[in-house]
Order: structure tokens, then C-alpha cells, then sequence
């Protein structure tokens, strides 16, 4: 059962609603790319919760270990491995997460 909905009008700055967002350990969120704040995301991997979206084509990052695809997984599923996103000034920050394509 969703504990938080929030829709917003197109001409909202979306990712100033990131930083409203406190949820419970273990909890999902799923947002759209037009959510992008690559330091949210790195606060909600800190506070223990996971979050979906699609990834900006114009992301920056590096492919790191690739996880084995169970065979009773969808037949969509291609790929799962862990990225690590570069982001801030001159690509210092760095978050790691996992792209499932």
C-alpha cells in the first residue's frame, strides 16, 4: 500500500521535491528522470531505502561487477550490474547503484 503519492505540474522544478522525501528503512520510491539529483540519490542509499527511475542518456558512469541473471527471471531482463555514477565538480562525487536494463 503507497504511504506517499505526489503528482506535479510539468513546469515544477521536480528535484526540489527530493529533498522532502523521508521514508522508512527498505522502502521503494520510483520517479521519472526529470527527478535527476544524482546527491538525493546517494542520501537515499544512505538512509537505507531503494529508489527506481531511468537513467539520463547523458549520465557519466562507470560499469563495475555484473550479477548473474536468475533463469526464472522475465525474459526482459538483459542485464544487471553495478554502476557507479559521477557527478558535482569535475565528476568528484561519485554514487554507486544498479542499472537493471
Amino acid at each position: 500500500m503507497p504511504c506517499f503519492v505526489r503528482y506535479t505540474e510539468a513546469t515544477r522544478n521536480d528535484h526540489m521535491l527530493m529533498g522532502e522525501i523521508h521514508l522508512p528503512k527498505n522502502s521503494i520510491i520510483v520517479f521519472d528522470r526529470g527527478y535527476v539529483d544524482y546527491s538525493q540519490y546517494e542520501r537515499f542509499t544512505n538512509e537505507e531505502f531503494y529508489y527506481v527511475t531511468r537513467l539520463k542518456d547523458s549520465a557519466v558512469y562507470q560499469c563495475g561487477e555484473e550479477f548473474d541473471i536468475p533463469d526464472d527471471a522475465d525474459d526482459g531482463v538483459l542485464k544487471d550490474e553495478e554502476i557507479i555514477l559521477s557527478y558535482g565538480k569535475d565528476g568528484k562525487e561519485k554514487h554507486r547503484c544498479r542499472r537493471i536494463t
